[in-house]
């Protein structure tokens, strides 16, 4: 995987010596550091948006795991593709986790796990800024599963549920359902990853179309940034 990397202008791919031994083995694990810095004055129409959400199996990031990802990246020309699978977390699932994403045991059987997925997940977000709704629950369970993984990432990430509290002040609520109805907006699947990301692409489109001249730079997006991650 460091090749995905190593050549990118946009990452610091380091193996600090980082040494993890145990009394069973004398293995030696190096952790691996991926960083993406933007500087403040970047215009924002030069980098391509990474809309993602997480389905977890529940709300611990220190314990609970992620059973599917899903992101949008849009480019600065519109285009826009696609990243989506389900993950097999190698536990059975909570009843009220199958209540509230449909998502079910049986659909977890034979899907990856999740070192089998990670790289191609930050393959697919690199160089992009990412966005969520909610970035405080999302950004912390994907650097937390990186950690897991011996990886350290540093990715800038913004949220449009802050953003939404600033610039809709008279909206009782904020959350996805409500801004998808404040805007008219449909989803295909709730509480699904990619029909979520889909949501949220649209209410971030909204926010700035209203607000054009408040957002240019990456400077302007940086007082809505993720919780631990490169924005703040």
């Amino acid at each position: 995987m460091m090749h995905a990397f190593e050549n990118s202008v946009f990452y610091d791919v380091l193996l600090p010596k980082k040494v993890k031994k145990t009394s069973e083995s004398s293995e030696i694990t190096l952790e691996r550091s991926y960083r993406y810095k933007v500087d403040p004055s970047s215009p924002m129409d030069q980098f391509d948006l990474v809309i993602f959400d997480f389905e977890t199996t529940g709300l611990n990031v220190a314990s609970d795991q992620i059973i599917e990802m899903g992101a949008l990246r849009r480019k600065p020309d519109g285009t826009i593709t696609e990243f989506s699978t389900l993950i097999d977390p190698g536990q059975s699932l909570p009843e009220v986790t199958t209540r509230i994403c449909g998502i079910t045991d049986d659909m977890l059987k034979g899907k990856p796990k999740i070192h089998e997925v990670m790289d191609k997940f930050l393959e697919f977000i690199e160089g992009g800024i990412l966005v969520a709704h909610n970035a405080d629950f999302d950004y912390p369970f994907l650097k937390q599963s990186c950690s897991r993984l011996g990886k350290k990432i540093d990715f800038p990430c913004f949220c449009t549920l802050k953003m939404s509290r600033k610039l809709l002040p008279d909206l009782e609520s904020k959350s996805l359902d409500s801004l998808a109805k404040h805007y008219a907006l449909e989803f295909i699947a709730r509480h699904r990853s990619v029909g979520d990301c889909e949501v949220t692409l649209k209410v971030l489109e909204n926010l700035l179309a209203a607000n054009k001249d408040q957002f240019q730079l990456w400077k302007d997006f940086q007082p809505y940034g993720a919780r631990n991650s490169d924005s703040k």
